[in-house]
């Protein structure tokens, strides 16, 4: 049988006429279909990438709208004192909790000897 050579990332990159920055984040999103070989190497169909070629600017309009949408929601919030009082309250709280035991009870141990 005959079998499909896959292309490397910039080859793809170049056959579609983008970068590759933007094809690894087409290819992380789903948007393109890409194989991964041993887990770190992106390949490419060239027969999938022929007819996504046709439709490669309605692809990437697509992807700065969704980008768009997605920065404008992190854009809108707001992260206030108050927030980041809790938040740190939630990571650090074991270790606070440990300094204010362990030195009450150093204040204990040498109120007694002095």
């Amino acid at each position: 049988m005959f079998e499909e050579k896959l292309l490397s990332l910039k080859a793809a990159a170049e056959y579609l006429g983008i970068t590759e920055k933007r094809l690894k984040e087409l290819s992380d999103h789903g948007v393109i279909p890409a194989y991964r070989i041993a887990g770190l190497y992106l390949r490419f169909k060239k027969s999938q990438l022929g007819k996504l070629k046709g439709k490669m600017s309605n692809i990437q309009n697509q992807y700065s709208q969704y980008q768009q949408t997605r920065s404008s929601f992190t854009r809108d919030v707001v992260y206030t004192t108050k927030d980041r009082l809790r938040d740190f309250w939630h990571f650090y709280d074991f270790y606070i909790i440990s300094v204010v035991l362990i030195a009450g009870i150093l204040f204990i141990i040498f109120r007694h000897t002095l």
